[in-house]
């Protein structure tokens, strides 16, 4: 078997997954109320125009910062939100391990912190815990096997790691 074909066979297992399931269902029923998701766009299109003047060194007006934290409170008391926060931290904390196992067998450096390959590794979940943290919403970017154009998101957007 070559390695294509096993890279296949992991994607098909990774698709078959609880978590990546779970995460098509959570995203499927978050989708289907389109108000919630009208909100979520609501959301990051604030949460953009905030760290755009943070960039910037311009200043945040108390409004919009208010205006954030009011879209996020809504945001999450949303049942079907906080099923596709779970959702999504359970699939990224799977591939974090996916990568981990993966990275141990062709970099020897992978597990030495302070190393960049360590430093890469723990990114995801270093971002998710200081979003978490800042109390910001965290929504997955990448298409999960199986999905498709049809049930993706329009609103879901790359969250800018800088």
């Amino acid at each position: 078997m070559d390695i294509i074909q096993m890279a296949e066979q992991l994607g098909k297992a990774i698709s078959n997954s609880t978590q990546a399931t779970d995460m098509r269902q959570a995203r499927q029923t978050f989708g289907d109320q389109k108000d919630a998701s009208l909100l979520l766009a609501e959301y990051q299109e604030q949460a953009t125009k905030i760290t755009q003047l943070e960039r910037d060194n311009k200043p945040i007006e108390v409004d919009d910062k208010h205006r954030l934290d009011e879209l996020q409170g809504k945001l999450i008391a949303i049942p079907a939100f906080k099923k596709l926060t779970e959702a999504e931290m359970e699939y990224i904390d799977l591939m974090r391990k996916v990568n981990t196992a993966l990275g141990a067998h062709y970099d020897p450096e992978f597990d030495r912190p302070g190393s960049i390959t360590y430093h890469n590794r723990c990114w995801p979940d270093n971002l998710a815990r200081q979003l978490f943290r800042n109390r910001a919403l965290v929504t997955a970017t990448t298409r999960l096997p199986g999905d498709s154009r049809e049930n993706s998101h329009p609103t879901q957007r790359r969250l800018d790691p800088s």
